[in-house]
């Protein structure tokens, strides 16, 4: 409970639902045992002088593919808030998936995409 209540790891409430954030790597970033493998140092490379290269170009990747999503960032939660609003009135009785597709894209702002995503859901 402490952990919660001092904000030790990072979530946001839409409403009254609890939801965690995403990994700051994304999806296809890197697992677990490979984020904390240590790279072998060997006299002479530019990779043991320059250890976090490899995250620094994974950023980059990551941010490619966030403005390829569009529109500059994580939704707000306001904004969430108002989509859920927007997808119950068409989609009334689908609370979760409607809270599920909302925090599987948590960039996407268009009502229509988030709609075709619901309608693709098979649970």
């Amino acid at each position: 409970m402490a952990i919660i209540r001092e904000r030790l790891l990072p979530f946001t409430f839409v409403g009254n639902l609890f939801m965690v954030p995403d990994d700051p790597l994304g999806r296809n970033g890197p697992t677990l045992d490979e984020f904390l493998k240590k790279p072998a140092r060997t006299q002479g490379s530019s990779k043991a002088q320059h250890p976090s290269r490899g995250f620094a170009e994974h950023g980059k990747q990551q941010q490619g593919r966030e403005e390829e999503k569009g529109s500059g960032g994580i939704r707000k939660t306001r904004e969430t808030e108002r989509l859920r609003r927007q997808l119950l009135e068409v989609f009334w009785g689908q609370d979760h998936k409607v809270d599920f597709i909302l925090q599987r894209e948590p960039y996407c702002r268009d009502i229509n995409q988030l709609s075709e995503a619901l309608l693709s859901l098979n649970f």
